[in-house]
């Protein structure tokens, strides 16, 4: 019993050796010099039988001329394959996201009528201010009236700088004062004016808000309640009415389908100057200055934004005359963004929803709140202070007159190429890109002298209300859509998958013929000898088994 277990033992272990030694005599089979011509051989047979084109010309038998010359085009063919789809690729990943035109048309009664801001060009009445009177006691020394001293400095703020000289003198800072002097001496009186709103006549008082921005005091229409743009702890003012009111309309959603034509903001549904916001505004004859402005423009400036932005009129707006009415026809623009480029991060979409982005001031982002909350924030830094027009808490002053050059100078100085690294640090911070989905809205405007009081001469019968009209100079603007619809623009991915696979299948078959086929054959003849090699090893452990 123990010879057989002992035999059978031998029996195994020689089996084993030689099992090893036929490995290591398999091993040669696979080195470099007996490989190459079966490679060889693989190669040419791929390139005799492929779909690709050109590949058979270089292993065809013809002279060294011909194989040379193929051999030039197919690498050239190669070069250019890569070449192409290299850029492609960039694009796709430098360059991910395309704005183009939609390709639906959408309608006027979709998006909300501007908001439009009304800024008359004369900020105090006579009664409160002679500034042409007080400009020449000031050049002289002798302006030595305390309350006409200050409104002459409350003026700093939106005339010309040069009528002050020097103002090291004057205070650092304005209080409260300053901002019911703008409502106790206002020029304009809505009381005074004409509004008409689709061919209907209101009140002003009822279309019309007051509203502080950088040109001092304006009225808008149309707008969000500034309680529901600024932040809770922002400033507000005594006009500064809180309305409660439910809004129809979100940027991003469009108006509530709960709501019909009667929503907050108010929408139109026709274009034309029938269906149009109409304001006229009454300016005493002698409250008209010319010193104030630098170009002695007198009249209004009127500037249309979305309902949720607070606006910049001294530096988006047009301009309406004295004597004279403008009509201002919309073209608008929207720009909306695909669902599928919410998900990239914002830096490669280079664009923020209304949300996504909160602000310290600001209940809603956009580019233009961000640069105003950047500015603010630098503008404090820098003078501790902020302009009249900024966003500040109960904590922050106004700058007065003192520090006016060093207000003005910051917000200069930060729009400037010459900011320093700490500067720029700051803008990166501030990081102001577009909204994803916004409304912007080009105007087109012509304007005509108004002969508005020959008007009233024909149909006024009060002799007395005639010769008070008398005593004012008129300044209207009529605003509406110049049609009933437009084509918004859309960002999109610049290639989806499908396009991507498309461009690069485009290039790979203008350049060689490859095709889905092609890479099929190339697979089979990867696959071939390797399968060919896995059958011979293990027909050869088959028949050593059987030997054992």
């Amino acid at each position: 019993m123990k010879m057989a277990e002992s035999e059978h033992n031998d029996r195994a272990e020689k089996y084993e050796l030689k099992r090893r030694r036929n490995l290591l005599q398999t091993v040669p089979k696979i080195s470099p010099n007996k490989f190459t011509p079966k490679l060889k051989k693989t190669f040419i047979e791929y390139c005799e039988s492929s779909t690709i084109q050109g590949l058979n010309y270089l292993v065809k038998d013809s002279s060294a001329l011909e194989k040379s010359w193929w051999c030039i085009t197919v690498g050239l063919c190669i070069f250019g394959c890569i070449y192409m789809s290299y850029g492609n690729y960039n694009n796709w990943i430098e360059k991910p996201i395309l704005v183009s035109l939609a390709t639906k048309d959408q309608g006027i009664w979709e998006i909300p009528f501007p908001a439009t801001t009304i800024c008359p060009e004369t900020k105090y009445s006579m009664e409160c201010l002679n500034y042409t009177k007080a400009i020449k006691e000031h050049k002289k020394g002798i302006l030595t009236d305390e309350i006409q001293r200050q409104f002459f400095d409350y003026m700093s703020l939106t005339c010309l700088q040069s009528n002050y000289g020097n103002v090291s003198d004057g205070p650092e800072f304005f209080d409260d004062d300053y901002f019911e002097s703008l409502d106790e001496c206002k020029s304009v009186s809505l009381n005074l004016s004409y509004c008409k709103w689709m061919g209907r006549a209101y009140d002003c008082d009822e279309l019309l808000k007051p509203i502080l921005t950088d040109e001092g005091l304006c009225y808008n229409f149309n707008m969000f309640d500034v309680h529901d743009i600024y932040a809770d702890d922002v400033v507000k003012h005594d006009w500064d009415i809180e309305r409660n009111i439910t809004y129809a309309w979100d940027v991003e959603d469009g108006y509530d389908k709960d709501y019909y034509l009667d929503g907050t903001p108010k929408r139109s549904v026709e274009p034309g100057a029938k269906n149009a916001l109409m304001v006229a505004f009454f300016t005493p004859k002698e409250d008209i200055i010319r010193s104030c402005t630098e170009y002695s423009n007198q009249g209004m400036r009127v500037s249309l934004h979305m309902p949720n932005r607070i606006p910049r009129p001294s530096q988006v707006f047009f301009h309406v005359g004295l004597e004279t009415i403008v009509s201002a026809s919309i073209l608008p623009s929207v720009s909306s963004t695909s669902s599928e480029v919410k998900s990239f991060d914002p830096s490669i979409r280079n664009c923020y929803f209304s949300k996504e982005r909160k602000l310290r001031y600001f209940k809603f982002y956009s580019q233009n709140n961000c640069y105003v909350e950047c500015n603010t924030n630098f503008t404090k830094s820098v003078c501790g202070c902020v302009s009249h027009y900024m966003p500040r808490d109960n904590s922050t002053p106004v700058c007065g007159l003192a520090k006016l050059k060093c207000s003005d100078d910051a917000s200069s100085f930060l729009k400037s190429q010459d900011a320093d690294d700490k500067v720029v640090s700051l803008l990166d911070k501030c990081d102001c890109r577009p909204l994803c989905i916004d409304i912007t809205y080009d105007v087109e405007i012509s304007d005509d002298e108004w002969h508005w009081y020959e008007q009233v001469k024909a149909l006024e019968t009060d002799k007395k209300a005639r010769d008070e009209l008398k005593n004012y100079t008129v300044s209207a603007v009529r605003i509406f859509f110049r049609d009933t619809f437009f084509l918004p623009k859309q960002r999109r991915e610049l290639y989806e998958t499908t396009d991507l696979i498309s461009n690069f299948g485009g290039i790979l078959g203008l350049f060689t013929g490859f095709s889905l086929f092609s890479l099929a054959e190339i697979i089979y003849f990867i696959a071939k000898p390797l399968i060919q090699s896995f059958k011979k090893s293990e027909d050869i452990d088959d028949s050593e088994t059987a030997e054992a």
